[in-house]
């Protein structure tokens, strides 16, 4: 699973306790030193890549990782491009357990626990072919 890196804040938003508002480029600064790399979404979304490596999805492929959280079982979709390790959206799911308190979540229910499609926003019912918010993707295109 995915695990985050906190995001940079602005030191003059900073009121007190941290001194450096950089937290996110010191921590990948020293993971380079370290000769390891950061693989955390935030490095791997796609508006990212295309900003920073100037690098887009060539073939971008579905892929689901199934894993035990918190005693209970979690589904991640999410559409990427593994050769270049960028991301461009993810669904993250959570299958209710037997002993929920809700009836409406009793019989195999899943719930979004995430959602997120990566890129440069895009109007609501509007389309933008070099954008990636709105497109349609199937295993084996971008």
């Amino acid at each position: 699973m995915p695990e985050k890196i906190y995001r940079d804040i602005p030191m003059p938003l900073v009121t007190s306790g941290v001194e450096h508002g950089n937290l996110r480029e010191l921590s990948v600064a020293r993971m380079k030193d370290h000769g390891t790399q950061c693989r955390d979404v935030r490095t791997r979304e796609v508006g990212i890549q295309e900003i920073h490596n100037k690098v887009r999805p060539y073939q971008v492929e579905l892929i689901r990782r199934d894993y035990v959280a918190n005693n209970g079982w979690e589904t991640f979709l999410s559409y990427e491009d593994p050769e270049q390790d960028i991301l461009v959206g993810l669904l993250r799911l959570r299958k209710c357990s037997s002993d929920t308190f809700k009836l409406e979540l009793k019989g195999g229910v899943s719930v979004v626990r995430e959602l997120h499609v990566y890129g440069s926003v895009v109007p609501v019912n509007a389309r933008d072919p070099s954008k990636f918010q709105h497109q349609v993707f199937t295993s084996g295109n971008a």
